[in-house]
Parts: structure tokens; C-alpha cells; sequence
């Protein structure tokens, strides 16, 4: 009863593991699919554990950081989940700067999260990211097309520019109520405002 449509299958491991638990806990698979009104039969899907990239921070600003934070990796569509291993290491940024992200799959975008608001990574933000040297900080990367890989370098900035302002109505009345938002003047793919 799958309506007509493209579709993505995902295979992922159950939380807790349980009876399943084993070599083959920590793969799944993502496998896109065409509905055309006929039975798919015979359908064969693979798991794998996923790709692990490193690379390292660059930190570009005003003074050194304490506390990093981690790089995390996102869907480059919101709809879809990813396979990346939340643990206490994975992503996190050592005191050389280097990091390791494991158990990645799917189109993804690397991130910078702060450690917590108030601690010293906050004020950080990320300014690019590069793979190879090639920009792709709004660009999603398919990941399985690299396998595992380095060459990937996050740069970050505490030197944020700062805008203030009045917003009026066309009577020069100040207004409230409103929210102002920043965005790029061309929107890649995935990308998403930070």
C-alpha cells in the first residue's frame, strides 16, 4: 500500500541492542526506491558500518579556545535520518585541533556545536568547512563516495560581526512582534540558517 512515489529505505540498528546485538550492531543502510504501483520483490540491501573521515579546526578570532566543542555531522535533508555514531568521542575536537567522525552515511553537512552556553566554545562559530580543499560548507557531501577520508578542515570564528538597528513601519513607527533573520543571497542545497 506504498503510494506511487520515490522513497528512501533505511535500515538502522534498534536502540539497546538486545538479542541483535553483535559484530553487525553498528551498520545500516540507506537504499532509494521507486514506487510504480508494482511489487518490488527480491529487494537486496546491504549494511555497512559507514565511513570514517578526520580532519582537523582551524581556529581564526581574537583569543584561544578552552573548551571546543565537537563537530557533528547533519542530513543535508531535514526529512532524512543519517547513520553517526553519538559517542562521548566521536567528533570531538582533541587539544591539537584534530578530530574523527565514524559511522557516517548518507549526503551530509559538518557542524560546530558548542559545549554548552556560557563555556568558552559558545562564542565560536563556524566560518567554513573544506574537503580536499574544495568549499563545501552548504554543500552536501555524499559520503559513501569517499569511503574513509581526511582532508577535511573546519574553520571557525569568534570575530562574528555584530548588527544592531531600529525596525520602523513605513509611518517610522518602531514595531515589535517581529523577528529578524539573516540570510545568504543565494541559498545552496541543504544549507540551512544558522
Amino acid at each position: 500500500n506504498i503510494p506511487p512515489g520515490q522513497y528512501v529505505l533505511e535500515v538502522m540498528p534498534m536502540m539497546g541492542g538486545g538479542a541483535n546485538a553483535g559484530p553487525d550492531f553498528d551498520e545500516a543502510a540507506s537504499v532509494p526506491i521507486t514506487a510504480e504501483g508494482r511489487d518490488i520483490t527480491d529487494l537486496i540491501i546491504t549494511t555497512s558500518p559507514g565511513a570514517t573521515l578526520t580532519g582537523r579546526v582551524i581556529f581564526e578570532g581574537t583569543s584561544e579556545i578552552v573548551t571546543p566543542g565537537r563537530i557533528m555531522v547533519q542530513a543535508a535533508d531535514p526529512r532524512m535520518d543519517m547513520m553517526f555514531r553519538p559517542t562521548a568521542d566521536n567528533g570531538a575536537i582533541d587539544a591539537n585541533g584534530r578530530f574523527q567522525l565514524r559511522g557516517v552515511s548518507g549526503r551530509a553537512l559538518f557542524r560546530f556545536i558548542p559545549l554548552s552556553p556560557g563555556s568558552a566554545s559558545f562564542w565560536w562559530a563556524l566560518k567554513s568547512v573544506t574537503l580536499n580543499g574544495a568549499d563545501v560548507t552548504d554543500t552536501p557531501v555524499d559520503v559513501a563516495s569517499l569511503g574513509d577520508a581526511s582532508g577535511l578542515e573546519i574553520t571557525l570564528t569568534n570575530a562574528a560581526t555584530q548588527l544592531s538597528g531600529t525596525v520602523t513601519n513605513a509611518r517610522r513607527e518602531p514595531v515589535k512582534d517581529y523577528v529578524v533573520v539573516i540570510l545568504p543571497d543565494r541559498l545552496k542545497e541543504g544549507s540551512v540558517p544558522q
